[in-house]
């Protein structure tokens, strides 16, 4: 049998023509007829602009350590494909892949099947082989991590979720969610079901008015994370930061483990303001769920420590520093801004490495890293483009006005890094950003040639 990964590799991609097939009736049909039962697993659906990823890699390790299996589908993968399906952090193996693989192939090869829509997409059959993994393996819960939108996105086909989760709202994919916070809002609320409440850490009130407004037409509960906690970072460096949880604006109506306001300090392992409201939110998921699946304070204050997550705001080095994060929207690259100037303000040489994709909105990612020439007089940008087909590419680009931007589509972005880091000194700072695929094609063959 062919390998799994070429197999699933040689399918219709998003940027390419037949990669983007919205609509949830190809997933349905490779499910109904593969003998999928969706009442037999417990998903928590989550989707969001920035976000999604980390609010379910602090929901796993937080039900690992009450003792919970957990599953998880996420997208795009950092360190290798079968990273996109896992079960209490042990990736989906190569044998395992071709099993689920081969209960889809007689459906992917009946033509006929499809004469009325079309083939299904990568996304879409990544999608239901993950599923039918899930249904197999039997996890206690099922974290389903969107892949673009909500409301058309192929992880919709689920009917019953224990909870829909919002994270945040940003400008992202407009030529397919919408030019409008409240459009792309509308776009991502499409996952909230009439069986499940449904949460968001989304404070922009044109975003929360969709949010609330679906949630009231589908008669499902609507909660704010800000409702159940507040968030008081005590301490913070490049490996973390330690908080406490506060009071939220309604935790009297909770009642939830009053001992988790009173406890010291909480660590999360990952760095940048933006973690600690995805934190507030995976643990009022947590709040939410706890009659289903009880978790206690300990369970919170000794899962986050064991979070995993590559490429978000990930030292690669320390000294000279070089960092990569995934950040892609004017929302994380915001963050990323931030989070350079309270811990690397005092670089002789700044560079930021900027490879984004092609629906990016890219004049609002270069004035948010903008802020970044304040700290060095030796600052750059250099522009370039990863190997992804939706890749932003040269001659789309429009010159600015700016003497720390260059553009650079002459070589590849491992080679471009590599040239950066032979001229790299004691005090200069080199930083991947734009978006996770760029992390996909180097942050593995950096590690190994540090190394």
């Amino acid at each position: 049998m062919k390998d799994p990964i070429e197999y699933l590799n040689s399918l219709p991609m998003f940027g390419s023509g037949e990669g983007f097939k919205p609509g949830l009736t190809r997933v349905n049909r490779l499910l109904s007829k593969s003998g999928f039962a969706e009442e037999e697993l417990n998903f928590i659906h989550v989707a969001g602009s920035n976000g999604k990823g980390s609010v379910i890699a602090m929901l796993a390790a937080i039900y690992q350590q009450a003792g919970l299996s957990v599953g998880r589908y996420i997208s795009p993968h950092i360190v290798g494909f079968t990273e996109r399906i896992s079960v209490s952090g042990q990736f989906i193996s190569k044998e395992e892949l071709g099993r689920e693989l081969a209960k889809l192939k007689p459906l992917l090869a009946e033509k006929a099947l499809w004469h009325d829509t079309g083939e299904p997409t990568f996304f879409e059959v990544v999608t239901a082989l993950a599923l039918l993994y899930f249904s197999t393996s039997r996890p206690d819960i099922v974290l389903l991590e969107t892949g673009l939108g909500g409301r058309l996105d192929a992880t919709n086909v689920i009917d019953n979720p224990l909870i829909s989760v919002i994270t945040t709202i940003d400008l992202e994919h407009t030529k397919y969610l919408g030019d409008s916070i409240a459009e792309i809002a509308r776009e991502k609320a499409g996952i909230i079901k009439e069986s499940a409440p449904v949460i968001t850490g989304e404070s922009k009130e044109q975003a929360l008015k969709e949010i609330r407004r679906i949630a009231k037409n589908k008669g499902a509960s609507y909660f704010w994370a800000g409702h159940f906690f507040a968030i008081q970072r005590t301490k913070n460096n490049v490996s973390g930061q330690h908080f406490k949880f506060l009071p939220g604006t309604q935790e009297k109506n909770f009642n939830w483990q009053p001992e988790i306001y009173t406890e010291e300090e909480f660590f999360l392992p990952l760095s940048g303001d933006y973690q600690l409201d995805n934190v507030k939110l995976a643990c009022a998921v947590t709040a939410l769920l706890q009659d289903k699946f009880s978790v206690s304070t300990s369970d919170i204050k000794k899962g986050l420590p064991e979070i995993k997550w590559p490429g978000r705001l990930e030292i690669i080095r320390q000294n000279p520093p070089i960092i990569i994060d995934g950040s892609h929207t004017p929302a994380g690259i915001k963050y990323l801004q931030q989070f350079l100037k309270e811990h690397f303000a005092n670089q002789q040489k700044i560079t930021i490495l900027l490879a984004v994709l092609e629906d990016k909105n890219l004049p609002e990612i270069l004035a948010a890293l903008a802020p970044l020439a304040s700290l060095s007089a030796d600052f750059q940008v250099i522009l370039t483009q990863s190997s992804s087909v939706r890749a932003f590419k040269a001659k789309d680009f429009s010159a600015e006005e700016k003497d720390w931007l260059t553009v650079d589509f002459s070589s590849s972005l491992w080679e471009l890094l590599l040239q950066l880091l032979s001229q790299q000194k004691d005090k200069d700072l080199v930083c991947l950003t734009g978006s996770l695929y760029n992390l996909q094609e180097v942050r593995e063959k950096l590690i190994d040639f540090l190394n």
